[in-house]
């Protein structure tokens, strides 16, 4: 049942593309917590203030809010069914985070005052907040650093810190995966990544010679040595084929 709300949660976000999926992840979290949704439900002055300002922040952290950030805040007062003067003052609270004068360890400094430090509070505000960062794919430099300063302030190690990002983080997504293939095949072949037909061809050529099995068996190789040879030279071979096709 703990997973219904990141489901709803997600599904609803589908609408607003990839940050609606981080932002519905993010409320559908919070709810599944038990601890925040009673939380808000009781109109929490400093939970909604600490969520709220705290995104605006973390969307302001790489010097920019998108409009894929702003989209993500207002799909999370959606996922809270925020109206009227609630919603109001959460959009005000998120506007004053998104400020290059906001600073958030007072306002860490209160949440931890009420709810304390490692709280169940606390761990389902970082799940949170690091779920959103990841609205646009990846949490690096500014907004990463952002994030550390919040999770120190709330209690937790680096260690504990860095196992929240990897949990959050996407899955590769398939041009990831080729990507990461086109660059691996450059280095089979001993190249740097971005070498050019010409050079992959010469490249191919000369290691294919050099590891060919019917030349190694011909020098008297055999054994583990030639099975080695013989792995090398396909490995060799894939790896210029798909360069071939990709530098077309």
């Amino acid at each position: 049942m703990r997973l219904i709300g990141k489901l709803i949660g997600a599904l609803a976000g589908l609408r607003f593309g990839m940050p609606g999926i981080a932002a519905g992840m993010a409320a559908g979290h919070l709810f599944d917590s038990g601890v925040l949704r009673a939380q808000l439900s009781f109109g929490s002055a400093v939970m909604s203030r600490t969520l709220f300002q705290l995104t605006g922040h973390i969307a302001r952290a790489d010097g920019h809010v998108s409009q894929r950030e702003v989209a993500l805040a207002e799909q999370l007062f959606d996922q809270f069914g925020l109206q009227g003067r609630a919603r109001s003052n959460a959009v005000a609270h998120f506007n004053a985070g998104r400020l290059d004068s906001f600073q958030p360890t007072p306002v860490l400094a209160k949440f931890v005052q009420q709810f304390g430090l490692r709280s169940a509070q606390a761990e389902q505000m970082l799940a949170a907040l690091i779920a959103i960062a990841y609205a646009d794919g990846a949490v690096l430099g500014s907004e990463r650093a952002a994030l550390k300063v919040i999770a120190v302030a709330l209690g937790f190690r680096e260690d504990e810190f860095i196992r929240e990002l990897e949990r959050f983080a996407p899955a590769p997504t398939a041009s990831d995966a080729m990507q990461d293939s086109i660059e691996e095949s450059y280095a089979v072949l001993g190249l740097a990544p971005g070498a050019d037909a010409s050079a992959v061809k010469l490249a191919y050529r000369k290691l294919i010679s050099q590891y060919h099995p019917d030349k190694l068996e011909g020098a008297g190789i055999r054994g583990d040595a030639l099975k080695g040879a013989q792995a090398k030279a396909k490995a060799v071979r894939s790896a210029y084929e798909r360069l071939t096709a990709q530098l077309k």
